[in-house]
């Protein structure tokens, strides 16, 4: 039921990261399907109207660290224009999902034009450490700038669009940057607000 059109998780299922050793990815993985079970998640399901047992799969992935990293919407997630909605910060995009920070954001119209940018104060980051991640400061000189360039705001959208072409709708796309690429981490349907109605 995970990342659809009537359902995403989003934050509620467990996430591990920077993971090292085959023994640590076994009890990540053992520790992602128990939080199938936790009482967010099960709320969650109750909320949404899912009625069936939890089931659990997990990717396994390439860590990278990223320098910058974030999310777009091809859609706005909030009032389901047309408008694409791109969220950015310094590190990993965890400090974007969780509300660690406040990304930098830009709206864009549907053929990606910008229409406004915000530049935030990023003051804090998630960033690798030896034992997985870390929250720490953001060295000074780099919070108020944007953590992404135009050229790669046009490169985001076009990758999404992809995406979009590959899946069949408008994707919800999770990228991070490092080693001077974009690298796709997740591409899933936007998820529609629990009263919205949702086409046969």
């Amino acid at each position: 039921e995970e990342d659809g059109i009537v359902s995403s998780f989003a934050g509620v299922y467990l996430s591990r990261l920077n993971i090292k050793t085959p023994e640590a990815v076994i009890q990540a993985l053992a520790d992602i399907r128990e939080s199938a079970f936790a009482p967010a998640a099960l709320a969650y399901r109750r909320k949404r109207g899912i009625c069936s047992p939890p089931q659990m799969a997990a990717v396994v992935q390439t860590f990278v660290m990223p320098e910058a990293s974030g999310v777009l919407f091809l859609r706005d997630p909030v009032d389901d224009s047309e408008k694409i909605v791109l969220e950015a910060s310094w590190g990993l995009g965890e400090a974007v999902v969780a509300g660690v920070v406040t990304p930098d954001r830009w709206v864009l119209s549907a053929e990606g034009d910008v229409i406004s940018s915000t530049i935030s104060e990023k003051d804090t980051a998630v960033i690798a450490d030896d034992t997985g991640t870390k929250v720490t400061e953001v060295d000074p000189r780099l919070r108020g700038i944007p953590s992404v360039g135009d050229a790669c705001v046009r490169e985001l959208v076009a990758l999404a669009r992809s995406c979009e072409k590959l899946f069949g709708c408008p994707q919800d796309i999770e990228w991070a940057i490092a080693s001077d690429r974009i690298w796709l981490l997740q591409s899933r349907p936007i998820t529609r607000p629990a009263n919205a109605p949702v086409s046969p």
